[in-house]
């Protein structure tokens, strides 16, 4: 049996956090590989279709220490209608991220994820 590897690329943009002596947030909780797999679209799956997605999102209150992610949307997919934007944005909830102002709140940051057979 074939196994299957997914990649995650947290590649993020956090150019809209204002400039500060604070460090940036720091991702606390990722999808992990075995997540990742329940996610991957079953007919891109099982018929070894790669795709990937990327995800803008806002970071949002949580705690005040860590937050998670709110306001998602897709900005690219591809190949398109295969689910694999679907499947990021069903992931969303996973990812968090410590807190070290509270300006970051509603900071935007893109997460791009590669899915591959």
């Amino acid at each position: 049996m074939k196994t299957s590897v997914v990649l995650l690329v947290v590649a993020l943009a956090l150019a809209q956090l204002p400039a500060q002596s604070e460090p940036a947030p720091k991702w606390v909780r990722l999808p992990s590989a075995s997540i990742l797999m329940r996610f991957y679209p079953v007919a891109a799956r099982k018929n070894g279709i790669e795709g990937r997605a990327v995800m803008d999102c806002a970071v949002g209150p949580g705690d005040g220490h860590v937050g998670g992610l709110v306001d998602c949307r897709i900005i690219d997919e591809t190949p398109e209608n295969m689910g694999f934007g679907q499947a990021l944005l069903s992931m969303a909830p996973i990812f968090e991220m410590e807190i070290h102002d509270p300006s970051n709140v509603g900071a935007r940051v893109r997460i791009p994820v590669h899915f591959r057979p």
